[in-house]
């Protein structure tokens, strides 16, 4: 039986403005504290560099190699009603209120995002009651409550990969493909992140696969869209700075850049523990404090970093829920590869998604909780299918252990929340 619509729309409306209070304000909170002032504070994110790209169009951070259009999807939009705004009276100071502004999208954009995975998990054939604790746990995951709470990419990311999401459900269901809503898709993902255009293509793939089409040709489709897509990502990018009289990309600035993060490790040793960033996107058991990076300078508020890299992997009595996490997590996979539940196809691609991203960051990158938000989406329906699939054998337990999960994981957010503000207080001056 359908839950009644009404019901579901203002469940819907509740999660999203509920995630908009809790990201907004604890975003307003770390500005007041300078975190947005300098590099690589907050898991080596980059809110200094993005905050300008995305409200101003300033700098390089929003238009280069991984982030081809970041600053012309976002700083656009953000100038025009700046300019209205003052230019009605209502507000004084361009600049200032293109900033304030520009710290609305992360949290907006998150708060879409929890309306829109409450939807999706409906879609999946979850109770009203399991489609609500579970998008409280994307809402409450420690990776939403650090990367939705900051100006950067990596909300936007979740935003569009949800989407994408729901157009899998769309293709499978109508076992055709509407390839105009696929293309949006994955052209606006590359230009936020242009990894991200391999998550979207994943599931493109995945849905045409489960709907039924011939295997070979639908890869053949993919890698040609991708191509098209990937092309017409850069050339839009030079494109845009041309027209907004900004600088242009550099592939060989970028490429340089890019190698940068190439990770000291090796792959082997860096995707060991990948599992464990997985299981720290959800509930990690602690944080650790790292020394500056490279990029500090000798004036900067903060001489240190949060980070998890110099927390030992070996799982401990405190990883109990992230190991739970992962636990589920695998449930659902096994579950979608023996096609035992009514969405195997998304749960494979699902873990393909998250299978690709556990190669990638083998090889690149050094913090590899600072891109969970790329694959919170995938592990978040690998729980709702797991839990869908318990739940019709024991719908009571499977209730209230849920609950009980979402609350554990909701107290421990909070309390490794509330350690990074007293460790930021102490050294705000």
């Amino acid at each position: 039986m359908n839950p009644p619509r009404g019901a579901t729309t203002a469940l819907a409306v509740a999660f999203a403005l509920a995630s908009f209070v809790l990201h907004y304000s604890l975003e307003r909170r770390f500005d007041r504290l300078h975190v947005f002032d300098q590099y690589n504070v907050v898991f080596q994110a980059d809110p200094n560099e993005r905050i300008g790209a995305m409200s101003h169009g300033w700098g390089s951070a929003g238009r280069n190699i991984a982030h081809p259009n970041l600053a012309n999807f976002t700083s656009p939009f953000v100038r025009a009603m700046a300019m209205v705004a003052v230019g009605v009276g209502i507000a004084d100071g361009e600049e200032a209120l293109r900033r304030s502004i520009g710290l609305v999208i992360v949290p907006f954009a998150a708060a879409v995002t929890a309306a829109a995975l409450f939807a999706l998990f409906l879609r999946l054939g979850l109770s009203l009651l399991f489609a609500s604790l579970l998008t409280i746990l994307g809402v409450v995951s420690f990776s939403s409550v650090v990367f939705a709470s900051i100006p950067d990419h990596f909300a936007l990311s979740v935003l569009i990969i949800t989407a994408a999401y729901h157009l899998f459900l769309n293709t499978t269901r109508a076992r055709a493909v509407r390839w105009w809503p696929w293309f949006v898709a994955m052209f606006v993902a590359a230009g936020i992140t242009i990894t991200n255009l391999m998550v979207v293509a994943i599931l493109l793939l995945g849905s045409m696969w489960g709907s039924g089409r011939g295997r070979v040709r639908s890869a053949f489709q993919v890698v040609s869209v991708v191509a098209v897509v990937t092309l017409l990502t850069y050339a839009s990018s030079f494109a845009l700075n041309r027209v907004m009289n900004r600088s242009q990309l550099s592939v060989r600035k970028s490429t340089a850049w890019a190698t940068t993060f190439i990770s000291g490790d090796t792959f082997f040793a860096q995707a060991v523990g990948f599992p464990m960033a997985v299981a720290n996107t959800i509930a990690p058991a602690r944080i650790s404090i790292g020394g500056p990076t490279p990029s500090y300078r000798p004036d900067d508020r903060y001489q240190f970093r949060f980070t998890f890299e110099d927390v030992p992997r070996q799982p401990t009595a405190r990883s109990l829920l992230g190991l739970l996490a992962l636990g589920i997590i695998a449930a659902g996979v096994v579950l979608s590869i023996q096609r035992r539940i009514a969405f195997g196809a998304i749960g494979i691609a699902s873990a393909a998604i998250v299978a690709f991203n556990w190669i990638l960051h083998g090889a690149w990158g050094d913090e590899t909780f600072l891109y969970s938000q790329h694959w919170l989406v995938p592990i978040l329906v690998l729980i709702a299918l797991a839990v869908a699939a318990v739940a019709r054998r024991y719908p009571r337990v499977t209730a209230w252990g849920v609950g009980v999960f979402v609350v554990a994981v909701t107290l421990n957010s909070l309390v490794l929340l509330e350690t990074m503000l007293t460790i930021l207080r102490a050294h705000a001056g």
